[in-house]
């Protein structure tokens, strides 16, 4: 090959290795490589250019999705967990009882897309759970005095666990457990109950005399 030839193919060579190298630069900014950790469930979607992303699938982790062109994932935790809300409500009586409410929940693998699509995402307890829980068990404490609401704690519980799952039979949510404990009294109460108390002591002690 003469030197004029060459010279002439340089500025060719050198423009097709700029292409490649461009092309190689644009692949690595649009590819990624989403992870998904252990105990969650990976909602993965398209994340084009223009317009909204599209649902791709869903993915357990821990993986990853490989290097794949604009995706990400929303990664939504399906481990069971307790979730407690402290509580402030007026009984029958007016007067104010104070404790608190937890709810173990368990989150449908099967069902993420409904989660973030519908449920809104990994927020879903203070979404769409939260208020409907504290609401129940508000409505099953208030026509109940305080000494009555503490004796049948359990039942109360019960009754919210089983009201709850039938709302939402139909979502990725179950309820497999809901306790009421923490249970503080008016002081108003207290004091009430302490005098009696001593009066029932003083009465015993002058009928023994």
């Amino acid at each position: 090959m003469s030197s004029a030839t060459t010279k002439r193919l340089i500025p060719v060579l050198a423009a097709v290795g700029l292409t490649a190298l461009g092309v190689v630069g644009l692949s690595k900014i649009g590819c990624v490589n989403v992870h998904t950790p252990a105990g969650h469930v990976g909602y993965v979607r398209s994340k084009p250019l223009f317009g909204a992303g599209e649902f791709v699938g869903t993915q357990v982790g821990p993986t990853s999705t490989g290097w794949v062109w604009r995706e990400d994932v929303v990664n939504i935790d399906v481990r069971r967990r307790t979730y407690s809300e402290d509580m402030i409500v007026i009984t029958a009586k007016g007067s104010e009882l104070r404790f608190r409410a937890h709810a173990r929940i368990a989150l449908s693998q099967d069902k993420v897309k409904d989660v973030v699509e519908r449920y809104g995402g990994p927020d879903w307890y203070a979404s769409n759970v939260q208020r409907q829980f504290q609401n129940e068990v508000r409505q099953a404490v208030a026509p109940l005095d305080p000494f009555e609401a503490k004796n049948r704690s359990f039942e109360i519980a019960e009754t919210v666990k089983a009201s709850l799952n039938e709302r939402y039979k139909e979502s990725p949510f179950e309820f497999e457990s809901v306790d009421i404990g923490d249970i503080q009294y008016p002081p108003t109460i207290v004091t009430s109950v302490i005098r009696k108390f001593g009066t029932f002591q003083e009465n015993e002690r002058r009928d023994i005399e």
